[in-house]
């Protein structure tokens, strides 16, 4: 049964990858969008997470664990890109690469960690009740020595009693007393045992996920490291299968009438938690973190993704410097069907581009696209691009910003608030990207130039790599000003009759069309 189980999983984690050609990924699998918050607005923004995100698109992460850990990763890579967290990308980078050469492993440990997702009591809350319950021992010490005594005086009473040397009166004298002793010792007891209980099947699919880590021998720094304490002490995995070992004894509870006589004759109960306590002394501080090595491993292997499922990706490089510099050959949004996505190019240095286009024509998409490369580049996931280069950088974005009736915000100052937030971090002179769509729409076209002007200059620093896209032209002429380090790009778009139809290529310069009034003319408004 377990084999059939298992088989099925591993099919399951094929078509995971398969679906990933096209769009069918989008129905199906975590969303995140529980991680969507106020305080992280580039996980709207750039579609981090929430349906059809880069979340949903890259979680192969059944457990709590692992994508706790996806979501760290790809949060802390959307926030940071100093000198410490380059470091930590590139290693996990090397990591990442190896599990791309190992497929049998990535394809076993993604199967084996689907069967322990399904196992929905293996909780936090219930490990923290598990850790809870083992801090005192539910019996008085001097009744220790009874689980031993006891069980042999009845054992032996019985033998005597059999052979015709003795009565039964002992043996039954002595069987009833450890009934009584499991009836009055019965809530200390349970409130011992009844936690382990609780996640008693997803136990039997930990071992092999640790087993697998184990007994893999690996090259990269951080898989070694995450592999280490797991072969301490005797190896994790025996250590779980000695835990599983102690509830297969309280699953004796299920059957009535031998557990009555397994009660009477052997205090089982009562060894079973003596094992379970001694277990705990041992490894109490050691079971955490094992899941979350799990959980590491599960979202490392969704950083693998792109490279499964893509047929051109690359790692980026990823390098520390005082001046910010962004390069980008070919690079196309993630999220769109490979075949269908056209891939641009375009190096970075600090100043301000302005990207200007007609309705429709890709400037937004380019926008996200850039920001999530930087986000998969800083998690030490492969980009997907023919070639990316990225320096240390913090990560900005005010690309879908919502009002909040309930605090009186509209959208307009919504937008406010997000770009102030740039502003002010500026003033650190730290290395930032900052990545801003339709700058200031929510206000009338004069007020709108205005504000836009004065916002990308306080923007144009050295430490700074803005882009802005905009529909206002006007802004394009921040590139003849000597006092702002500006260039222009822009997308195009093509007629065939009423047809519309666009390339997506980014072309330098300031766009010369556009197509309102066309596409209200198709929508039959105008």
């Amino acid at each position: 049964m377990r084999k059939k189980t298992l088989a099925a999983s591993r099919r399951a984690v094929i078509e995971f990858f398969l679906s990933r050609l096209d769009s069918s990924w989008q129905k199906q699998g975590q969303t995140g969008a529980s991680y969507l918050t106020e305080d992280f607005p580039q996980g709207r923004d750039l579609d981090i997470f929430g349906p059809g995100s880069l979340y949903q698109y890259l979680s192969l992460a059944q457990t709590v664990w692992g994508r706790e850990a996806l979501r760290r990763l790809l949060t802390e890579s959307a926030r940071g890109g100093g000198p410490q967290h380059l470091d930590a990308a590139r290693s996990r980078q090397e990591a990442v690469r190896e599990l791309l050469a190992n497929k049998e492993f990535v394809l076993d440990f993604a199967a084996q960690s689907r069967m322990l997702g399904a196992e929905k009591n293996l909780s936090a809350q219930n490990l923290n009740e598990f850790h809870a319950a083992a801090r005192r021992a539910p019996w008085p010490r001097p009744l220790a020595f009874c689980f031993w005594a006891l069980p042999a005086i009845t054992l032996a009473a019985l033998a005597a009693a059999l052979t015709g040397l003795i009565s039964y009166l002992p043996f039954a004298v002595c069987f009833l007393l450890q009934l009584i002793l499991r009836l009055a010792g019965g809530k200390p007891l349970n409130a011992l045992l009844a936690p382990l209980a609780a996640f008693r099947r997803g136990l039997r699919h930990v071992a092999p996920l640790l087993t697998l880590i184990e007994r893999e021998e690996f090259d990269s720094t951080y898989l070694r490291e995450l592999r280490e304490p797991l072969v301490a002490k005797g190896g994790a995995a025996r250590a779980i299968a000695a835990l599983a070992s102690v509830e297969d004894m309280t699953a004796w509870r299920f059957q009535p009438i031998a557990y009555f006589f397994i009660t009477g004759l052997l205090m089982w109960d009562f060894h079973a938690a003596r094992r379970l306590m001694a277990w705990q002394s041992r490894h109490s501080a050691d079971l955490a973190p094992w899941l979350a090595a799990i959980g590491e491993m599960e979202a490392l292997i969704s950083l693998a993704t792109i490279g499964f499922a893509r047929d051109s990706f690359c790692f980026p490089d990823l390098a520390a410097a005082e001046t910010p510099c962004l390069r980008m050959e070919e690079l196309v949004h993630p999220l769109l069907k490979e075949s269908e996505a056209v891939p641009n190019s375009l190096t970075l240095a600090p100043g301000v581009c302005v990207v200007t286009g007609s309705n429709m024509s890709g400037k937004t998409t380019f926008l996200r696209g850039i920001g999530l490369a930087l986000v998969l580049a800083y998690a030490g996931a492969p980009v997907c691009a023919r070639n990316f280069a990225a320096t240390g950088l913090r990560l900005f974005s005010s690309l879908r910003v919502q009002d909040d009736v309930n605090q009186g915000i509209s959208t307009f100052y919504a937008e406010i608030l997000r770009i102030r937030a740039m502003v002010e971090y500026s003033a650190k002179k730290t290395p930032m990207l900052a990545l801003i769509d339709e700058i200031y729409k929510g206000t009338n076209t004069a007020d709108r130039v205005i504000g836009a002007e004065a916002t990308l200059r306080k923007m144009s620093a050295p430490w700074i790599i803005c882009l802005v896209s905009t529909h206002d032209f006007e802004l394009c002429d921040l590139e003849n000003d000597e006092d702002v380090k500006a260039r222009n790009f822009h997308f195009a778009e093509s007629y065939a009759g009423d047809e519309l139809l666009f390339d997506y290529k980014l072309r330098p310069g300031r766009c010369q069309t556009t197509n309102a009034q066309h596409i209200l003319r198709m929508a039959g408004l105008l």
